[in-house]
């Protein structure tokens, strides 16, 4: 008895602990990183090295990722596919009202100089201290973003975008 409640204790720390740490997300296409992580216990990322092949990290274990996919067969009806767009929806607004740029930079290329050349005011207008887009006219795209996000934000926002009835009356 005493080992199961030691094992719950545990459980409740280790899902309280994700549900607070923050959630990264780093896209540099300058030093090819891109990685999803938490903290220090759960990390994936693309190696640049290893042809962009995902790798995944837990506890200071590494281990590459792949390898076949099984095919998965659909069998939905119209009606629930309308309402899992909805509840995906939801999730989509839930995400972006909770989520932290820390870093936005852009650097672009449309190759058309006059286009190019109409975008560089409008771009200033928009940039700020952590978000910098600018426009370059020699042909290339690149990008540096860090975002970050705490799990128990979405969750919250997520119930706040749903609507609980009860008795016709919206709490």
């Amino acid at each position: 008895m005493l080992v199961l409640i030691i094992i719950t204790i545990l459980l409740v720390l280790l899902i309280s602990f994700l549900l607070i740490t923050p959630a990264t997300l780093v896209l540099n296409t300058w030093s090819d990183t891109f990685k999803v992580s938490f903290s220090p216990l759960f990390r994936i990322w693309l190696d640049s090295r290893d042809n962009f092949r995902p790798k995944m990290t837990l506890f200071f274990f590494t281990r590459r990722l792949g390898g076949q996919q099984k095919k998965l067969e659909h069998t939905s009806t119209r009606k629930s596919k309308r309402h899992n767009i909805h509840r995906m929806l939801r999730l989509v607004k839930a995400i972006i009202k909770s989520i932290r740029i820390k870093k936005f930079f852009i650097s672009m290329d449309t190759e058309d100089y006059p286009l190019n050349a109409f975008l560089i005011p409008l771009i200033q207008i928009v940039n700020s201290k952590n978000k910098y887009m600018q426009v370059n006219f020699q042909g290339e795209n690149q990008t540096d973003i860090w975002i970050t996000v705490r799990i128990y934000k979405i969750i919250i926002e997520y119930f706040k975008s749903t609507k609980i009835k009860n008795h016709g009356k919206q709490w």
